[in-house]
Parts: C-alpha cells; structure tokens; sequence
C-alpha cells in the first residue's frame, strides 16, 4: 500500500503536473481503491486525458491484485455565470418565494427526465427525517417483492450515509465494471436482488467529503452507469432531507411512485408531512406511509390529509443492534403494500 501510494505521488503525479495530496490509496472492500480528487487543480486538457489513460493502465495492470480508480472531478461545480443574475433575485424575495422560485425552476427542468434502460417500473421510499428505517424497509420490500416472482433492484442513494452494504452482510463485495458498472448480485433463500451503493465502492469506514454537484453526478452514475439489467421494479432508497440529492433523482428519473417512511413520533411524523409537500410539487405520484418501528402500545399520530396509510411494521430490535441477519426485516408481510403497488394505474407489470 505504502509503496503503491509513493509511486503514484512520486512519479505518475509528476508526468501529469498533479498535486500529491489530491491521491488517495486506500485498501476498499477486497480491492486497492485510487480516488484522484481534482478539488483546487487547473489540470489541462492534455493533463486531463493522461490522467484517464493513467487509470486505465493501472486497473490492468497487474491480475493477482484488483485495482480500481475514481476521478473526482469538481470541474462542473460552477453555476454559469449567466445565471448570476437570480442572487440578485432572491436577496429581495422573502424565505417562501425563494423556495417556490427553486422548487419551481426544478420542476420547469424535468422535461429532461430519463428512462432507465430495461427498468419497467421505479419505486422512490422517501422522508425528510433520517433515522426513521428507509433503508432497512426498502431491503425488506424489494426482498418481498423478490419473493413474490418479480425481478428486483434496490439502489441505494444516501451517497453520505450509505447503509445497503451493512444491512444486506455485503460489506466485503465489489462490484464489476466493463463499459457499465454491474451491480452486485445479492442472494438469500435463493431469491436475487440487484444491488448497487456508494458503500461498495468505497471504504464504509471514511467519509465522503464532497459539495452537492458531486453528490448528484454520483446519484446520476448509480441510476444511469449501471447495467441493472431486465428488472420490474427498481427500489431506491433515498437519503433524507430536500436538497441537492433530491432534485437530481426526481427532475432526472421517471419515478413510477413514491411510498414516504413515518414513525410514531412527531418528528418522523413532521419529515413525512414536508417530504409529502415536496413530492407534491416534484409531481411525484405518492401511494402511501409505512409506519417503522410501530409500537401498539403508543398513541400515533394523526394520519396525513389525503393520505392512505398502507401498513405498519414493528420495532425490529435486531436491526437497531446492527444483526441484520436475524432480522425480521426479511418476515415482514408487505402484502397490503404489493397490492396496492400493482393496482397502480401507473405501474407496468
């Protein structure tokens, strides 16, 4: 490791008039992982190109040891200077109009949204709250959904926080790449489920430090740079929050339907209200809440106006201790929630 990493600092650096400190060596998920990061270089064109070369050559380069790169380039993270213009416009107009104004400028640009190839059907599981299971339920629904007969993929696109590899015992898998990243073929009782996440790529133990353009190419490569195959139904599990993230998913991609993650309390119950307020103007179809970690005993909350409550699904004490083996989450009846999914008038079955 430590002599891999003095031979790209030392010499291929050199050729390509890039800064040291922008590699980083790190031994990721069986695999010897380069990350070149681009943040406050002025690489040439040429330079640039080299550098591709570069890492081409070195994932050949040797065959008893797995190499792979990752260019972070921060090139595109610059608004055009045209669009200057609208700071201006915002300064004068209060917190509410700005938001509109965002909101409704995302919307104006989804007229661009994309098809994802082979994919029938696109399921987003959504809150404005982290913590409240959306990872955890978006592996059980896809599992259940596995079961009953359908080709599944779960995408996993908290590129911060990714929990996929955790939650599925997938930790130590890497994924393949030819002209397309593959995703990585998950199995249990016999029933596949196709699975992609940052978490495979790259160390779980490191953070990833990156500003929101970043963020949305690598949500972008997830959907659109990888061969997902002949599926039915394409899962993902979405970060929380309203942001950067967000907008890339639900302005590029042909969302089929929304299902929004809840908790008893008022706090899962106020992130499910906003992320609802915000589907709503993305023009998102919503089909329902899930209630996590329902406690009978516990008084819920009021329910949504205008929105059905499909189901609820206990507290699944080996999931908060991180046993996702012994789960439940691979027992629960999704049954009233597949229903209603497949009566959809937008789904393609």
């Amino acid at each position: 490791m430590r002599f891999i990493s003095w031979l790209i600092r030392v010499v291929f650096c050199a050729k390509i008039h890039l800064p040291p400190n922008s590699v980083h060596v790190s031994k990721s998920l069986g695999a010897i992982l380069i990350m070149f990061d681009l943040l406050g270089t002025k690489l040439s064109t040429a330079d640039r190109k080299n550098l591709q070369i570069l890492c081409h050559k070195m994932e050949g380069m040797t065959r008893w040891i797995k190499i792979k790169t990752l260019i972070v380039d921060h090139s595109e993270t610059t608004a055009p200077a045209k669009q200057n213009h609208l700071g201006d416009i915002n300064r004068n107009l209060s917190n509410e109009d700005k938001v509109k104004n965002q909101i409704t400028s995302s919307v104006g640009a989804s007229g661009n949204k994309k098809h994802i190839d082979k994919v029938k059907n696109i399921i987003a599981v959504c809150s404005n709250k982290g913590g409240v299971g959306k990872s955890s339920l978006s592996l059980s629904l896809a599992y259940a959904m596995a079961k009953n007969g359908f080709r599944i993929g779960l995408a996993d696109l908290d590129i911060y926080g990714s929990s996929l590899p955790i939650l599925s015992d997938q930790i130590n898998s890497v994924p393949d790449f030819d002209e397309k990243i593959r995703p990585i073929c998950f199995e249990r009782s016999g029933y596949q489920i196709s699975m992609m996440s940052m978490g495979f790529m790259v160390d779980t133990n490191l953070p990833i430090v990156w500003r929101g353009p970043m963020i949305s190419k690598s949500i972008h490569n997830i959907l659109f740079g990888c061969d997902w195959g002949e599926l039915d139904f394409l899962i993902l599990d979405t970060p929380p929050a309203t942001g950067d993230a967000h907008l890339t998913i639900f302005t590029q991609t042909n969302i089929s339907l929304s299902l929004v993650v809840t908790t008893q309390n008022e706090l899962g119950h106020n992130g499910a209200v906003k992320i609802i307020d915000f589907l709503n103007k993305m023009n998102v179809p919503i089909l329902g809440t899930v209630t996590n970690m329902h406690n009978p005993a516990y008084h819920s909350p009021n329910d949504i106006q205008d929105i059905t409550t499909l189901q609820s699904i206990p507290f699944d004490q080996s999931v908060f201790f991180g046993k996702s083996k012994e789960s439940i989450l691979w027992e629960n009846n999704w049954d009233a929630t597949i229903k209603a999914i497949l009566n959809h008038e937008g789904i393609k079955v």
